[in-house]
């Protein structure tokens, strides 16, 4: 590998994070009332919580800390789980919209005792 193609690979990757960070850090926490995204979420041990992906609308945002940082935590209707939004939600935003489109993110539990401590 040449010397400039060495050079070029280094810059690049740190605009690669930087754009990424650049871009979460334009979505502004969502408020209760608006539409985000939620991924798919299926649990082994406790199946009876897995949900499906897709565009849920927010009922709640508190903040807490997470890693020594300040987050918001979203909640949405009818999923029980709660999003960290800064170190998880916000960066999946558009990858999820492509993915789910339209479709609503609902409960999918899965009763069978195998997945259910």
């Amino acid at each position: 590998m040449h010397t400039s193609q060495q050079k070029l690979q280094s810059v690049r990757k740190p605009r690669r994070v930087n754009e990424r960070k650049a871009a979460v850090a334009t979505l502004p926490v969502p408020k209760p009332g608006d539409t985000i995204y939620v991924p798919t979420q299926l649990y082994l041990s406790h199946g009876r919580d897995d949900i499906q992906g897709g565009r849920a609308t927010v009922t709640k945002v508190e903040p807490g800390i997470s890693g020594g940082k300040k987050v918001h935590y979203v909640s949405v209707k009818k999923i029980p789980n709660s999003f960290n939004w800064e170190h998880y939600l916000a960066e999946k935003q558009t990858a999820l919209k492509k993915e789910f489109g339209r479709k609503r993110a609902k409960p999918d539990p899965d009763y069978h005792p195998d997945v259910n401590e």
